[in-house]
């Protein structure tokens, strides 16, 4: 409970830290200072919206009880600079959403991808060392950020304009439009707090693996935005690996466990020998993949033989109201718990690697029989990095002669598991980070 404490008060102290020092002074900024303050009369709420208690509950679940008295006051000081970046990544990442609908690829959306991009080699730059500003980075396109709500790209859309009904109770000068249009001060401070809590890690043997997954990160994202949409399944894992960002994430952490809250030598063999980085490359392959399809990965064959039989029979049934693959999911998902993660990125128009090469055929037939062998294809390569990670975090242990490394590799993969098994809308299923 004390090192929940630290990381709790050290997050909270990170934010206010960005939105004082790093955010352009504006209603945004006094509406989520606001937020996160006592003041609100439901601050554990709103954190919740926002995403800082997951992620809080992530760095203790990786951490605890492997983190030595002395030194939990300073783990938890990175936790909580990481902890800051990542409020402001959700609401990067939720400006994606519905940009993988290809039929609804209106002016709007082309723009939006536009900024997206330009943020992320923007994120780029930054991360290899150009010293502009991020107002610099970003001018090119700020007339079309600012005209991005950040509210209605947020999944959270109903319960952030409640806190803003709060706000506002007692502010009526305060301007609403100004706290919902705001990717622009969000964007800039992103950028600022990702390059600091990355360079606050150069002193640390992962600090490369920290700053080029990140890079990785931020193009493969911006590839995803202009994916050729007949990529093979295999290529389709490579770019999702990268971007759900486990790589340098989970190099963080693994540079917290290893080097500052039990330091040990061997630690800096196992990042030059390389096991490092194929245990969290591997870890990202799963969780991506658990992303993407959550409990439906996990079946084994007689259930997936199951699953496509309930499509067809489904389709023959409703056919003369089902025109597209995504449709079928959409309706025959309703009542099946192990579509949930393909059906929330349906419907948010998100990307999966999944449902990439087949979601808007306009053949169900076809759509059917490829979803069945990629299923198939990817629940083989999640059993086969299941036991690809167990080999290389036991040749770990060995090398570092203890499990503090492993658990935390271990713990991370065990998180995302209980997560995407449950509707990504419920507190145990809501994972933004």
């Amino acid at each position: 409970m004390i090192f929940q404490r630290h990381l709790h008060a050290y997050t909270l102290d990170s934010i206010r830290y960005s939105l004082t020092n790093l955010m352009p002074e504006g209603e945004r900024q006094r509406f989520y200072l606001w937020g996160i303050s006592p003041e609100n009369p439901d601050q554990n709420g709103f954190l919740q919206t926002i995403g800082v208690n997951q992620i809080i509950n992530l760095s203790h679940h990786l951490l605890a009880n492997l983190v030595e008295t002395d030194y939990m006051e300073e783990v938890a000081q990175y936790c909580g600079a990481l902890n800051s970046y990542f409020m402001y990544e959700i609401v990067s990442d939720d400006m994606a959403i519905g940009l993988m609908t290809l039929r609804n690829n209106g002016e709007a959306n082309r723009e939006r991808k536009e900024v997206l991009q330009h943020f992320n080699q923007a994120m780029v730059e930054r991360l290899s060392g150009n010293g502009a500003t991020s107002a610099e980075l970003m001018s090119p396109i700020e007339n079309s950020v600012r005209e991005i709500s950040t509210f209605r790209q947020s999944l959270s859309q109903p319960r952030l304009m409640h806190y803003l009904d709060l706000y506002m109770e007692d502010r009526p000068q305060a301007f609403r439009h100004d706290i919902e249009y705001a990717a622009w001060p969000m964007l800039l401070t992103n950028i600022d707090v990702c390059g600091q809590a990355v360079d606050r890690m150069n002193p640390f043997a992962v600090s490369t693996l920290v700053r080029g997954g990140l890079i990785d990160h931020y193009t493969a994202v911006s590839r995803t935005l202009s994916t050729n949409m007949t990529m093979l399944p295999d290529e389709l894992l490579n770019v999702g690996t990268q971007t759900v960002s486990v790589i340098p994430v989970l190099a963080y952490f693994a540079g917290l466990a290893g080097e500052l809250a039990r330091p040990q030598d061997e630690f800096q063999i196992i990042v030059e020998n390389g096991l490092l980085e194929d245990a969290i490359t591997t870890a990202s392959t799963i969780v991506r993949l658990l992303n993407d399809m959550g409990l439906a990965l996990t079946l084994p064959a007689g259930g997936r033989v199951s699953l496509i039989h309930k499509l067809w029979k489904y389709y023959e049934i409703h056919s003369g109201r089902v025109n597209t693959f995504s449709e079928l999911l959409m309706r025959a998902g309703q009542q099946i718990n192990a579509l949930t993660r393909l059906r929330k990125d349906i419907y948010h128009g998100e990307f999966n690697i999944c449902l990439q090469n087949l979601v808007f055929s306009d053949s169900v037939d076809y759509g059917i029989a490829q979803f069945d062998e990629n299923l198939a294809y990817y629940s083989k390569v999640y059993r086969q990095s299941q036991m690809h990670l167990h080999q290389v975090l036991t040749m770990i242990d060995t090398q570092m002669r203890n499990s503090v490394v492993s658990q935390v590799i271990r713990r991370f993969v065990g998180f995302h598991e209980k997560i995407y098994a449950n509707h990504y809308d419920t507190s145990m299923g809501e994972y933004v980070a």
